[in-house]
């Protein structure tokens, strides 16, 4: 039962919820931070066999990865069919605050760190000031390709 477990989980000696941290994006998922002190794991709630966790955790994670490296490619092309084009600059800053963001790992996904929102206000130079299509609509009339 759901709802018993996760009573039963917040009251294991030496575990305890932090708080819920606020994150960029995947809203629907909360992250939240985990402290564990000597915790102890009922028999009741063992899943598997004890200290196989970590072989249990990564079996699975050639399929995750390729799973992730689908809906990626999944996404670029909805972004391109849908945009057609991007322009260089604004495209370059989401590419390296995209690329700076991941050696933060975890943290860079959570807005109290600069890295956070460096990578939310790249987003808006693709849009402001006239969006990347309008651009490539007036540099290809400049070039009389339209």
């Amino acid at each position: 039962m759901p709802n018993q477990t996760l009573w039963t989980t917040r009251r294991t000696p030496g575990f305890e919820r932090g708080r819920n941290l606020h994150k960029v994006g995947l809203h629907a998922q909360d992250t939240a931070e985990l402290h564990f002190a000597d915790a102890e794991v009922p028999v009741d709630n063992l899943l598997g066999q004890e200290g196989e966790g970590f072989r249990y955790l990564t079996a699975n994670l050639a399929q995750e990865r390729l799973s992730i490296a689908s809906a990626g490619i999944a996404a670029a092309r909805t972004a391109v069919d849908a945009a057609k084009a991007k322009w260089w600059a604004t495209e370059l800053q989401k590419r390296v605050t995209d690329r700076c963001l991941q050696l933060f790992g975890g943290y860079g996904y959570v807005a109290e760190y600069p890295i956070a929102r460096l990578y939310a206000d790249a987003r808006i130079t693709t849009i402001y000031g006239g969006t990347t299509e309008i651009m490539k609509t007036i540099i290809a009339k400049d070039l009389g390709l339209r």
